[in-house]
């Protein structure tokens, strides 16, 4: 399989009422060349149930859990999960 010109990573936690709209906000963007790696930290909320339903129907998404730890450890999951890289942003929204 062709590796994607582009990872957007989105980490998640108890977010339930802005992840859908983020989830949209990426999938029609113009570029379609790209992976979504939604890293769930161990949300108590319904966030885990609607990253699954988005990624049930769109297999560019990943869904990836993990418990819930501190900022460094979903830092550390996220690059696992995109390998080597040539450019990092993170962004806090």
């Amino acid at each position: 399989m062709k590796k994607p010109l582009i990872s957007v990573i989105v980490p998640i936690y108890n977010v339930e009422l802005y992840l859908e709209r983020c989830i949209i906000s990426i999938i029609t963007q113009t570029i379609h060349d790209i992976e979504i790696i939604l890293i769930d930290d161990g949300s108590t909320d319904k966030s885990s149930v609607i990253a699954d339903r988005y990624a049930l129907k769109d297999d560019r998404i990943l869904v990836v859990y993990k418990l819930n730890g501190y900022v460094g450890m979903g830092k550390s999951q996220m690059l696992h999960h995109i390998g080597n890289i040539s450019s990092f942003r993170l962004g806090l929204f």
